[in-house]
């Protein structure tokens, strides 16, 4: 994400998104909330979203 936004002249951070996106996971999975599966339905927030908000 970082390189596509440095190409479009975007200003970003890294590191301030990747802490959002924790965050935002984190209170979705304690509720038992649901998140997108591939774009295409909702679906319930497992515990390994940690693994794969690293993976990407």
């Amino acid at each position: 994400m970082a390189q596509a936004f440095g190409h479009a002249g975007l200003p970003h951070d890294l590191r301030a998104s990747e802490g959002i996106a924790t965050w935002a996971y984190a209170q979705t999975w304690r509720v038992k909330g649901q998140a997108w599966d591939s774009g295409k339905k909702l679906v319930p927030l497992t515990g390994d979203w940690r693994s794969h908000l690293r993976a990407s």
